[in-house]
């Protein structure tokens, strides 16, 4: 079994609907209306609920009382600082890889 597959119904589509809202391909403030789910992401209510709760939790969805959810917005300024604290994140892994290079990493680098 492929540790990286989904094991459950609402683990796939919490991992497409994730991938869709970062992708741009549910827009912020896009309202994600049940029937339109089903039919993008084929699969039933109840794995789209769990998917769409923990969408929530990780601040990609609100939910709305009894309204349901719609996409989250980002403004201009979480987009700057999710940029910034990427390149910081980014540069130590680089940092971190050279100091920890040995000749397999070369031999990949050169490959590459």
């Amino acid at each position: 079994m492929d540790p990286l597959q989904p094991k459950t119904e609402s683990e796939k589509a919490y991992r497409h609907m994730r991938r869709d809202i970062i992708n741009g391909r549910l827009a912020p403030g896009e309202k994600l209306k049940m029937t339109m789910l089903k039919e993008m992401y084929k699969t039933g209510a109840a794995p789209l609920r769990e998917a769409l709760s923990r969408l929530a939790s990780d601040r990609l969805a609100v939910q709305s009382g009894q309204k349901g959810f719609v996409v989250s917005s980002i403004s201009a300024k979480d987009a700057i600082d999710t940029g910034r604290v990427r390149l910081l994140l980014e540069s130590e892994a680089l940092k971190d890889s050279l100091a920890h290079a040995g000749d397999e990493w070369e031999a990949h680098i050169v490959a590459t």
